[in-house]
């Protein structure tokens, strides 16, 4: 469900797809390489964890807006030509993020996370931003460094943290993805 959300958004923006997997146990290498002509850069390697291969992959990326999905998220249909369409008319705004639709195993959709207006303050103190609706430019790195390595959770939030101080965040009154909640995630897992 991940990778056929990303690969439906190519209808309607450029799309540099550039995907990770750790090797996984279950079937998951098998299903990917069904999809492998249609991903730009598809490696299925051992890593030394998310955060390692988040920066291995921003590392090789070429575009000008960057984002990335956990294995359990999806984008919602019509979400990067939009976030596009926002950074072009916003050349101010340096990060975006939306609403947060949670799902279910089957992708049936639970209940909603509407987000208030961004404000620094808030956000550097409590993790409300919800990773799977963050997309962010390219000078943010450029600028910034990306993904640090050395982490094996909230890799995204102390992104966040760091840049907040010196790049414009703008939270947007759209849902852009689902985060996905079951009884393996690695969400759920640390908070048992």
């Amino acid at each position: 469900a991940t990778v056929e959300s990303v690969l439906a958004q190519r209808q309607q923006v450029e799309l540099e797809y550039i995907l990770f997997d750790a090797q996984s146990s279950d079937s998951t290498p098998e299903v990917l390489e069904r999809y492998r002509e249609h991903i730009d850069v598809l490696r299925i390697e051992a890593d030394d964890g998310q955060a390692d291969a988040l920066a291995k992959g921003f590392a090789i990326a070429t575009g000008e807006i960057f984002a990335y999905l956990n294995s359990d998220d999806t984008l919602l249909p019509g979400a990067l030509a939009w976030v596009v369409g926002y950074f072009d008319a916003h050349p101010e705004v340096d990060v975006l993020y939306g609403h947060r639709i949670f799902t279910d195993v089957a992708g049936d959709a639970t209940r909603f996370w509407v987000l208030p207006p961004h404000s620094d303050y808030l956000m550097a103190r409590w993790d409300y931003i919800p990773q799977e609706t963050c997309f962010w430019r390219r000078s943010v790195m450029d600028r910034f460094g990306t993904i640090d390595a050395s982490f094996q959770f909230a890799m995204d939030y102390e992104f966040f943290v760091r840049v907040m101080p010196h790049v414009r965040f703008a939270r947007v009154n759209k849902f852009l993805a689902t985060f996905r909640e079951h009884d393996q995630s690695k969400t759920t897992l640390l908070n048992q």
